[in-house]
């Protein structure tokens, strides 16, 4: 059985497989590297900075993430 798929269209599916797998461990690269706090420390930044409950809906900035999957 012969397959009619291009040399064009294998490059294609092979480069967005390789550019899904590099995207997802970048992210768990980046995601690594955010430095975990405990208890006491999260508290001494909701004391310095409030929670986010309180937050104004103003002091939000929408961020375009571009084609991040989270």
């Amino acid at each position: 059985m012969e397959s009619n798929v291009s040399e064009q269209k294998i490059y294609e599916i092979v480069k967005r497989a390789v550019k899904e797998v590099m995207d997802e461990k970048l992210l768990e690269t980046r995601l690594s590297l955010i430095p975990e706090v405990d208890e006491n420390e999260m508290r001494l930044i909701e004391k310095e900075i409030g929670e986010p409950a309180k937050y104004k809906k103003e002091d939000y900035v929408k961020v375009d993430l571009g084609n991040v999957d989270l």
